[in-house]
């Protein structure tokens, strides 16, 4: 499978958080290409492992990656919910919001509380 992932925006802050966007991205793909957690955690550890060979991570960092995965998609809720007059209303509505929060419920749980 081929990836592309652009790193926009990457560097201004903690690294752990710029590998958290895309696990945060991999992650949305159970609930936006019907993909399940084998794929999601499959593409996660060969994107790290290949990361790492260039730029280990302390133990701490890979501690922090799943609380800003959380971190990243209240970020999400907040662009999409103060764009939406700008993007159109369509978009924002209870099955959005349905879904982000499910998914957000869903990571806390099987991600940051088990740990």
């Amino acid at each position: 499978m081929l990836t592309f992932f652009d790193f926009d925006v990457c560097g201004h802050g903690w690294r752990a958080y710029d590998l958290a966007v895309f696990y945060w991205g991999a992650a949305l793909g159970k609930s936006r290409l019907g993909w399940d957690d084998k794929q999601v955690e499959h593409l996660w550890a060969a994107y790290l492992e290949g990361y790492q060979e260039r730029r280990p991570l302390s133990n701490l960092d890979l501690q922090a990656v799943p609380l800003f995965v959380a971190v990243r998609h209240f970020w999400f809720l907040g662009l999409h919910t103060a764009n939406w007059d700008y993007w159109g209303w369509s978009e924002v509505d209870d099955h959005f919001f349905e879904r982000e929060l499910t998914f957000l419920r869903e990571w806390v749980t099987q991600q940051i509380e088990r740990a």
